[in-house]
């Protein structure tokens, strides 16, 4: 906005050169007499993000403290001097310009020649001051003068000294901020390389590059505090920050897949930001992924499986890395070179993590790809010696087969004499304990009978007793001998009505007895109500076949998985093996026992399964074709 001028500066204008207080260029404290003032700077300070919010409040506290008509600040430029002041404030600095436009270039090279703040007043009025601070991005004397700050303030009821005081307070506040500035920007690359250092460490962990893909995008998030990260490997989708899971189906993971492919086609960088101009071809799958996620701005860096060199060839991108975040922060050059630099971190340890967790088929692949190099003799013969040295390889022998789960031992409960079941309190596969009640009979039969024979009772006594009065012996006997059959009868009848309930004999569950259907129903004496088995253990039936009798022997470890659990195993080992064979579907088996512990109550009798007996150790190739040559020799050689 201003010229500098060459007229000599003593003859022309009264400048006052601040000499009693120490420049804000020194790191001498200063002698401050408003401490409520310096509180506020600091603040200000302290919530001020960019230079444009500390020079707002700055030029608001300062209208505060005096009548200042205008403030201007000019930077350094390319030839050393300050011309281009730009002002703080829109409101009259136009006006103020025009009168001061003459007086600035003296000022500003009287304060280059002493370092310290200047000040004169303006032709117009002497009431008028305008002040001249010097003002360093560092707090060293000896570094040059990076800013000058100009304020023009009208001095009818302040000092010039305090008006000097002022800007050097301003100048001070500025240089504080820049200090703290500096001092953030090493906290935040330290922070950064120690979280850097933490996500290598922890990239080199992961087994998949499923899982570094989601290490990646979720540490750099945190790391960056941006609103989103996402990663593709060879085009496709494999990570979102705080996503579990990705669904490549999804509209919205389809725009973030596109804006990270962006940079697979250039192997460059490729940034979006609401400021653009003109969105390039480049920026449309970006500016689509923006608009869709109300995001202000992102950034789309490659990923290189390595780092190349002067004497590498260029390095391959394989992937994309999407930053997104806000417009100021994605549009400073240093934070985007500090990501730039990260990527290329990244995609070198990411290749440690793809080569160390390639699967069998990738490295099967890759070596017949590297022996198709050499000639076919030495490839066939390699391939004969790893073959002939694989199927050398002592492994045991498992004995496929077939089993069923049964009891270890069966206790029957019959009924204890004939009449008929009240109700059945118990289903089958219901764990019961000793004495527990299972059935219930019907006792009124009984009971009306039985009064029918006390009452025969009570007439045959009377008879017997009138005989024995009328000294009829012979009919006293008789009456006698009805006597006591009707007690016997008697006593019979009461021991049965008092084994009306039907109980467990042991410990166990209900294997068969089920009698909700037939209450009601006679029953016979001796007839079987329950059959109970003990449920601690239960017994594995396996069904070896006929050709593998010869390999399964007793003590032999047994592995059982059954259809009702498929995923979880019993074992055991072999008790038994019955002497004779069964034909179960057609087939001749052996049956061979083992003990199960079922502690846990799972399993039931009739459970089936399968199991594989571990007989003796034999070489790979005897286990995969041993049945072949049997049934050759079985054939051929008598």
């Amino acid at each position: 906005m201003a010229n500098s001028g060459t007229s000599p500066i003593n003859a022309v204008l009264p400048i006052k050169v601040a000499r009693s207080i120490t420049a804000p260029s020194q790191a001498a404290p200063l002698q401050f007499e408003n401490q409520t003032l310096v509180r506020r700077l600091e603040l200000a300070i302290a919530a001020s993000s960019s230079l444009n919010q500390l020079m707002s409040q700055l030029n608001r506290l300062i209208g505060e403290q005096s009548e200042c008509l205008a403030l201007w600040i000019a930077a350094r430029d390319e030839q050393g001097q300050f011309t281009d002041f730009q002002p703080l404030s829109e409101e009259s600095s136009a006006a103020v310009w025009d009168l001061a436009r003459e007086v600035v270039p003296p000022l500003v090279g009287h304060l280059l020649q002493s370092s310290q703040i200047c000040s004169t007043p303006l032709p117009c009025s002497s009431l008028v001051q305008l002040v001249a601070a010097p003002l360093r991005s560092q707090s060293k004397p000896d570094t040059p003068i990076d800013f000058v700050l100009l304020g023009c303030f009208e001095s009818s009821n302040q000092t010039t000294l305090r008006l000097q005081w002022l800007m050097g307070l301003a100048t001070q506040a500025i240089t504080n901020w820049f200090q703290a500035q500096a001092l953030t920007h090493v906290e935040t690359k330290q922070r950064g390389l120690s979280d850097s250092l933490k996500l290598i460490r922890d990239l080199d962990r992961t087994t998949s590059r499923t899982q570094a893909a989601i290490l990646i995008v979720n540490q750099l998030r945190r790391l960056l505090s941006v609103e989103q990260v996402a990663l593709t490997l060879n085009g496709q989708l494999i990570a979102v920050s705080d996503v579990e899971q990705i669904d490549q189906f999804n509209e919205s993971n389809k725009l973030i897949q596109a804006a990270c492919n962006q940079t697979l086609r250039t192997g460059e960088p490729v940034a979006f930001l609401n400021s653009t101009a003109q969105v390039t071809p480049a920026q449309l799958a970006l500016a689509g992924y923006c608009r869709a996620f109300r995001i202000e701005a992102c950034l789309n860096l490659p990923l290189s499986l390595s780092v190349g060199g002067t004497n590498q060839a260029m390095p391959e991108t394989i992937g994309g890395l999407l930053i997104a975040g806000s417009a100021d922060r994605l549009g400073n050059r240093s934070f985007v070179e500090y990501l730039i630099q990260l990527a290329g971190l990244i995609g070198g340890h990411l290749e440690v993590v793809l080569r160390a967790n390639r699967s069998f088929k990738e490295i099967a692949i890759q070596r017949i790809q590297l022996l198709r190099k050499h000639r076919w003799r030495k490839v066939a013969l390699l391939a004969a010696s790893i073959v002939a040295i694989v199927l050398s390889m002592p492994v045991p022998y498992r004995i496929a087969c077939d089993c069923e789960i049964q009891p270890v031992l069966r206790r029957f409960v019959a009924a204890p004499y004939d009449g008929i079941l009240e109700r059945g309190l118990v289903k089958n596969g219901e764990i019961v304990a000793k004495n527990q009640l299972l059935a219930q009979l019907d006792g009124r039969n009984l009971r009306i009978e039985l009064a029918g024979l006390q009452a025969e009772l009570g007439g045959a006594k009377k008879r017997r007793d009138a005989a024995l009065a009328g000294g009829d012996i012979a009919q006293s006997q008789i009456a006698r001998s009805e006597t006591e059959r009707l007690e016997a009868k008697i006593s019979l009848l009461e021991q049965r009505t008092l084994n009306l309930e039907v109980r467990s004999p042991i410990d166990g569950i209900i294997v068969s007895g089920d009698l909700e259907k037939v209450e009601g129903a006679p029953l016979e004496m001796g007839q079987t109500l329950f059959e109970v088995a003990p449920a601690e253990q239960m017994v594995a039936e396996i069904a070896i076949p006929e050709a593998e009798i010869q390999y399964a022997k007793s003590n032999m470890l047994v592995t059982l998985k059954l259809n009702a659990f498929p995923f979880r195993t019993w074992s055991g080992k072999i008790e038994s093996i019955h002497p004779s064979a069964e034909v179960v579907d057609s087939e001749s088996v052996f049956v061979a026992q083992v003990i199960i512990d079922n502690s846990e109550n799972l399993l039931r009798p009739g459970m089936e399964g399968s199991a594989k007996v571990n007989s003796e150790w034999s070489p790979l190739g005897w286990n995969l074709f041993h049945r072949s040559w049997e049934s050759v020799r079985y054939w051929t050689i008598w």
